[in-house]
């Protein structure tokens, strides 16, 4: 029942309440014992009043006739009889003036007694009893001489009218109380009986209460102590993790209840472990599922946490990252050496697109993005960080880049060819003229010179397009884009019979993006188009248009610029528009096209922050409306 710990002793409850319930028990007990002792005394004295109250009426009904007679040896022959009786100490007779006529002790005759006396003060301290006084009025319990206790009761005398006409008249008719007849009675066996009893009783008492009190610490013990200490051995083991622990209280009382209740959190207690395990289970399958890299750092930007993905993309185990600042695993520049909490949100609130770096030391391309995680005080606790690997990407870029290069090569090859030929064919017109000696005229080197221009600005437009450029965005006109796209595709676009119609504004605003990149997406959608056209009108049409239409636009409430190619080609299926964006999704013959235009030109656009988005009609048309963002404001440093 007491409980410890390294610095002090706990009296647990169930001693407490063993210990309040005793000491009421036996104050209550003793109280009841106290007054029970005092009635009883109580009640044995009065029975011993009234008994030397009888034994000093039998003395005088047995004294009276030798009293009425006058014989005082037979008076004194009867008291000295009754004085022998067991209990008796002494008998007195006292004459109206207080002197002891009678005493069976001889030496007190004729004495007069001292008035301030314990024994004589009761018939003393005032007049004479009255000879109808009770009986508590004339008895006096007291210690004599010897310092025993005894008892003595006075009588009155009393006169009557045989008194009166008897030989030993010596007072007149009105006297009432002729003298006292005072009995001593030994209260020694009262005494020894009394203390008997109060002994018997206390130890029948104790008994009583030493049994209560066991049979209230058994009760204690098993309905309160046992209960309570399962519960908080239930609570210790339950804390400790053993949720399969149940309290064996079957009672219905409040205990009974509480271990019920105890038994019921600890199974609800189960279930949501279990559940959150299933979580955290199923939570941690999907990130070892990911196919994308996962990081979560803390405030300070150390790791905390990789997936998979992660490791087998920078070859690095777990135990070799974690713990570590997350600028390693960057190719250099993204991060310093601040904590995380001192980076400006910008930096984590994005997507882009950077490098990691493996162990290896090989660059990867990945697309970038990060979620900060904040407590319920708005404060950050981490980041988590998703990394995508675009290299499939950049090469499907590089690809799709080479086989726009190959289309426009074949038509630009067309199309230098005749300004070649007419070069050739008046350089050739020089050298007759200058073999008759006729003299040249202006026409023939302006010719010339005109034709050699057209092929220098074709070669120079088809340079541009194929050369690698640093991929960094920059403000953009949409116009000299559409222009020097067009300028490499027109030629095969006239040699389809396909009428172009443009309306391209150059007062457009600008856009924060990377040029080639952008003409690479106009390329592959206006190569779709000539794809569709071709396959519907196979010969000149007169509907075989493809439009182009650039204008001011708005994206998610922002300043844009939206361009828009339509054409009424073959259009796309209603059921597989949402697919052809896919990356190797085509709707070309097997050995035409890759599949990988479209999904490249949504990757590009997705990465400059706009939107691209298609509608079709099967047969009909097909309008393909790109969104770009304009050029934002530059900030205040």
């Amino acid at each position: 029942m007491f409980q410890s710990d390294s610095h002090h002793y706990k009296i647990s409850i169930s001693v407490k309440l063993s210990i309040i319930l005793v000491l009421g028990m036996v104050m209550i007990f003793g109280v009841i014992g106290v007054l029970n002792l005092r009635l009883q005394r109580s009640h044995l004295m009065d029975g011993v009043y009234q008994n030397a109250d009888q034994v000093s009426d039998i003395i005088k009904r047995g004294t009276r006739l030798s009293m009425l007679k006058n014989e005082r040896g037979r008076i004194y022959q009867t008291v000295k009889d009754f004085a022998q009786e067991p209990g008796i100490l002494k008998i007195r007779i006292y004459n109206k003036e207080g002197r002891i006529s009678f005493s069976t002790e001889p030496n007190e005759m004729g004495k007069e007694v001292d008035v301030h006396a314990e024994a004589c003060v009761v018939c003393h301290a005032g007049p004479l009893p009255s000879a109808n006084a009770p009986i508590f009025e004339r008895a006096r319990d007291y210690r004599n001489e010897e310092g025993r206790h005894v008892l003595g009761v006075i009588s009155p005398i009393k006169s009557d009218e045989s008194c009166v006409s008897a030989a030993c008249h010596a007072h007149s008719a009105d006297k009432q109380v002729l003298g006292v007849l005072d009995v001593i009675m030994q209260l020694d066996k009262v005494d020894t009986s009394q203390h008997e009893n109060e002994t018997r009783y206390l130890y029948f008492m104790g008994l009583a209460i030493t049994a209560i009190c066991l049979l209230l610490i058994i009760f204690i013990y098993l309905m309160v102590y046992r209960p309570v200490n399962e519960i908080v051995e239930g609570t210790k083991r339950v804390a400790g993790g053993d949720l399969d622990f149940k309290i064996n209280i079957k009672s219905r009382d409040e205990i009974g209840g509480l271990a019920s209740s105890f038994n019921s959190m600890a199974e609800g207690l189960k279930k949501s472990q279990h559940q959150l395990l299933s979580a955290k289970a199923y939570t941690d399958n999907i990130i070892r599922s990911m196919s994308n890299s996962l990081v979560v750092v803390d405030q300070d930007a150390l790791i905390r946490k990789v997936n998979k993905a992660t490791c087998e993309l920078l070859e690095y185990s777990p135990n070799e990252l974690i713990g570590k600042p997350l600028r390693m695993i960057f190719a250099g520049g993204y991060f310093d050496d601040v904590g995380l909490s001192e980076l400006p949100i910008k930096h984590f609130d994005i997507s882009v697109e950077t490098t990691y770096l493996s162990k290896s030391g090989k660059k990867i391309p990945v697309l970038f993005s990060g979620s900060i995680v904040r407590d319920d005080q708005d404060k950050i606790q981490g980041v988590v960080c998703m990394a995508q690997d675009v290299s499939w990407q950049t090469e499907a870029m590089h690809a799709g880049h080479l086989t726009a290069l190959g289309e426009l090569a074949a038509g630009v090859a067309h199309e230098i060819n005749n300004p070649i030929n007419s070069i050739i064919n008046f350089a050739q017109i020089m050298i007759d003229e200058l073999q008759r000696g006729a003299t040249l005229t202006e026409e023939i080197p302006t010719t010339i010179i005109k034709e050699g221009d057209r092929v220098s600005g074709i070669v120079s437009s088809l340079l541009s397009f194929a050369r690698e450029r640093e991929r960094v965005k920059t403000p953009v006109s949409i116009y000299e884009v559409l222009q020097e796209t067009l300028a490499l595709t027109e030629t095969q676009l006239i040699k389809d019979g396909i009428k172009l119609e443009a309306v391209v504004p150059h007062t457009l605003p600008e856009i924060n993006g990377e040029f080639q990149q952008l003409q690479q997406v106009f390329i592959n959608i206006i190569n779709n188009a000539r794809f569709a056209l071709n396959e519907k009108y196979p010969a000149a049409n007169p509907d075989k248009i493809l439009a182009i239409f650039a204008m001011p636009g708005s994206l998610e409430g922002r300043p844009a610029v939206e361009i828009i190619f339509h054409d009424h080609g073959t259009g796309i299926p209603t059921h597989i528009i949402n697919k052809v964006m896919n990356p190797f999704f085509s709707t070309k013959p097997a050995g035409i096209g890759t599949g990988l235009g479209l999904a490249i030109s949504h990757g590009i656009i997705t990465d400059h922050n706009g939107k691209i988005a298609i509608e079709s009609n099967e047969g009909s048309f097909t309008r393909i409306i790109i969104s770009l963002p304009t050029t934002p404001e530059r900030e205040a440093v």
